[in-house]
């Protein structure tokens, strides 16, 4: 089968999942030509493949495990290096061991439970959104599950994808409320706990292939996926430098199921 990756000269973007005639295939041959545009010839390029049994990921959505974390300032929240999807177009963001602080000062009553969802947009940023009428509204739900659900009604801000949310119990902290960028997210310390997620891909990476210095030069290449068991595959670029038109061919080995 032909994926095409890469449309010239409209930025690095996922391929469409394709699902896999061949599911239960133990090796994958993977083959890649690419054609530069003279201006800004590819010099380099890395190409992932991605498989999953469930296809459920849209043009939206973290292509990698954000893990999502408190920071080593711990006011603040961070992620670890990451590929997503924003109207299907790939986009990175690196770790900062530190974090980022949250939006606004977001608060949640003592003895009561409460939270943030985390946004990212198309350059990197991340920013942090509460449910209720202010975004410094005192959060008072009385059970994890009244947070989630209002949680999960929060509008995201445009042009950005949800990549998590920390939900915060203040039960049986006996002290007063919390208050976000100045109240830290330590267990047992400003909360009671607070609890971080991620979004993440139904999509696992099968491989990462380097495009070596012959290769770049060749503008094409062909490697295996060894031992992968998928209905689902797709392809995407992690990193070029340069733009041009990639286009990949898939061809599954030995079939469990057909």
């Amino acid at each position: 089968m032909a994926i095409k990756v890469l449309a010239a000269a409209t930025g690095l973007k996922a391929s469409t999942s394709i699902r896999m005639k061949a599911y239960g295939a133990v090796e994958h041959t993977v083959s890649t030509v690419f054609r530069s545009l003279a201006a800004t010839a590819i010099s380099a390029l890395t190409i992932k493949t991605q498989g999953s049994l469930t296809n459920e990921d849209g043009v939206d959505g973290p292509i990698e495990n954000p893990t999502v974390a408190i920071g080593s300032t711990a006011e603040n929240t961070k992620t670890g290096t990451f590929d997503y999807l924003i109207a299907g177009v790939t986009y990175t963001k690196t770790t900062v061991t530190a974090g980022v602080a949250l939006t606004a000062a977001h608060e949640i009553d003592d003895e009561k439970w409460g939270g943030f969802n985390i946004y990212i947009d198309t350059s990197g940023a991340t920013s942090t959104k509460q449910p209720g009428a202010t975004q410094t509204t005192a959060q008072a739900y009385t059970s994890a599950a009244l947070a989630h659900t209002a949680l999960d009604g929060v509008v995201k801000p445009p042009g950005t994808i949800r990549i998590g949310r920390v939900l915060i119990s203040m039960v049986a902290h006996g002290g007063t409320g919390w208050t976000g960028k100045t109240d830290n997210m330590t267990n047992s310390s400003d909360v009671t706990t607070a609890t971080f997620t991620s979004v993440t891909s139904s999509f696992s990476v099968l491989d990462t292939h380097v495009f070596t210095a012959d290769e770049i030069t060749e503008q094409r290449a062909m490697w295996h996926v060894d031992t992968k068991s998928v209905e689902y595959i797709r392809h995407y670029i992690s990193t070029m430098t340069g733009t041009g038109e990639v286009d990949t061919f898939h061809k599954a080995g030995f079939s469990g199921k057909v």
